[in-house]
C-alpha cells in the first residue's frame, strides 16, 4: 500500500535471492492496493538493498517486491497465484525501482517490479520462467499516486546463460510460450555462441509478457544425425561427429534418417575425435580400430563396432 508514496532511490536495480512467499494484497479497496507482494531473502551481495538511507534495516533483511498486474487480461486471480507460488523456495532475479515506502516507515522495497525470472534445473535441462511487467496502476484510495514507470510499454532483454554450465552434452534450446496471454507477441530469440540465449520482449501499456523458456539438452548418442545450415549432415559415434560426404552415402547408411537441426555453434561444439574405447570400421576394410588417448589403434574386437563409409576415419590420427 502506498498512500503517502515513495522516495525513489535507483531504477533498474537487480535483486537476487530466495523467494520466501508470494501473496495478493487484496482489493482494490480503501485499505488494499491490489498489488502482488513477493518477499525475497536477498543473497549476501544484495543485502544492501534491505537498508534505507537512514541506515535502518528491513525486518529479517527481507525485501518486499510489488507489482500490480492488469488482471482483466488474465481472467482469474487463481492463475497468477499458481504462477507465483511455483517460484516460492526458488532463487529469483528481480529488477525494478528500488525505493523507500513512506507509508511503512521508509522500509526499502522494489516497487514496481519490471522483470522477474526464476530457474528450475532438471536432469534434462534448465527451465526458466521470465516475466516482464508494466505496472497497471489506476487511482485508488490505498494508492492514490502511480508508482514510477506505471502504464508504459516497456522493453526488456532477458539474458539466459547458454549453454547451461551445469549440464554436459549437446545443448538444444527452444522456447515454450506460457498459456498466460501476453499483450505483445514480440519474442525475438537469438544466441551468442557459448555465451547467452537472448529473448527480447515488450510488455504493452498496462500489460505483461510471461513465458517459459526451456534450455534442454540431449546427450550426443551413437547414430544421432545432426545438421546445421550450410554445414552438411553429420552422424555421431563415441560422442564425436563424422561428416557424411554426400547424399548417396547418406541414403545408403541412413535411408530413413532425419537429422536434428542445430545452430552451427552447437554443431561445432561436438568434437571430431571420439571418446576412448569407441570401436570403428570402414565399410570395405576388415580392420577394426579402437580409440585410445585420441588416436585410433588396431583392435581384435568383434562386437560393438560402428560401421562407417570409406575415408571416415581419416579425421582420427593413428
Amino acid at each position: 500500500m502506498g498512500i503517502f508514496g515513495w522516495i525513489p532511490l535507483q531504477d533498474e536495480v537487480t535483486l537476487v535471492g530466495h523467494l520466501v512467499s508470494a501473496h495478493f494484497s487484496g482489493g482494490p479497496s480503501i485499505d488494499s492496493d491490489a498489488d502482488w507482494n513477493l518477499i525475497v531473502q536477498p543473497e549476501p551481495e544484495y543485502e544492501y538493498l534491505a537498508q534505507n538511507t537512514a541506515g535502518n534495516w528491513n525486518a529479517k533483511k527481507q525485501i518486499e517486491c510489488e507489482i500490480q498486474i492488469n488482471s482483466s487480461k488474465v481472467g482469474d486471480r487463481e492463475n497468477w497465484t499458481g504462477v507465483f507460488q511455483s517460484m516460492v523456495d526458488q532463487t529469483v532475479e528481480i529488477t525494478g525501482l528500488w525505493c523507500e515506502d513512506l507509508t511503512h516507515s521508509k522500509k526499502t522495497e522494489i516497487h514496481p517490479i519490471r522483470t522477474l525470472k526464476s530457474l528450475t534445473e532438471t536432469s534434462q535441462g534448465s527451465r526458466w520462467q521470465i516475466h516482464a511487467y508494466s505496472n497497471a496502476w489506476s487511482f485508488m484510495v490505498a494508492q492514490p499516486s502511480a508508482p514510477p514507470g506505471s502504464n508504459q510499454n516497456l522493453s526488456h532483454i532477458f539474458k539466459l546463460p547458454w549453454p547451461p554450465s551445469k549440464i554436459p552434452g549437446l545443448v538444444v534450446p527452444f522456447a515454450e510460450k506460457s498459456p498466460q496471454p501476453s499483450i505483445y507477441n514480440s519474442e525475438v530469440i537469438s544466441q551468442s555462441p557459448g555465451q547467452w540465449y537472448d529473448i527480447a520482449v515488450e510488455t504493452g501499456a498496462n500489460g505483461y509478457y510471461i513465458a517459459s523458456v526451456w534450455l534442454g539438452w540431449t546427450g550426443v548418442t551413437d547414430g544421432m544425425l545432426v545438421q546445421a545450415p550450410y554445414a552438411g549432415i553429420f552422424v555421431t559415434y563415441g560422442r564425436a561427429r563424422f561428416h557424411i560426404p554426400d547424399m548417396t552415402t547418406f541414403n545408403e547408411f541412413f535411408p530413413r534418417g532425419l537429422p536434428k537441426q542445430l545452430p552451427e555453434p552447437m554443431l561445432e561444439s561436438i568434437p571430431l575425435i571420439p571418446a576412448d574405447g569407441t570401436l570403428l570400421r570402414e565399410q570395405s576394410r576388415a580392420q577394426v580400430y579402437v580409440v585410445e588417448a585420441g588416436r585410433k589403434q588396431p583392435s581384435t574386437a568383434t562386437t560393438g563396432i560402428h560401421l562407417l563409409w570409406d575415408g571416415a576415419l581419416a579425421q582420427i590420427p593413428s
